[in-house]
């Protein structure tokens, strides 16, 4: 599936799409791996930035992809670290690095 991805768009309808930018907070990444089934239910994906690449599920995604992340989030402030995006494609909200 993963392989098919090229555009954030690509989940739209399907998916909701968190994003969450590596910041170092372990405690944030090991609760999103402990809840991943029940954000699977909920048809979320989850997408991880770090150094300016993209994961899901560990896998390294698209430099197009992982592009579409960047415009998708960019006119957020620099201190957030987990965007919620919505099934329409839309930024839902935008939480800071030590919510």
């Amino acid at each position: 599936m993963k392989e098919n991805i090229n555009h954030v768009s690509d989940f739209k309808w399907r998916n909701r799409v968190f994003v969450v930018v590596e910041n170092g907070r372990i405690d944030l990444l090991n609760s999103i791996i402990e809840n991943k089934k029940k954000l699977e239910e909920r048809d979320f994906v989850v997408v991880l930035v770090r150094d300016n690449k993209s994961y899901i599920d560990g896998q390294e995604m698209s430099a197009k992809f992982t592009k579409s992340i960047f415009r998708k989030i960019k006119h957020s402030r620099k201190n957030y670290s987990l965007f919620l995006i919505g099934k329409d494609g839309e930024v839902k909200h935008s939480y800071l690095e030590n919510t």
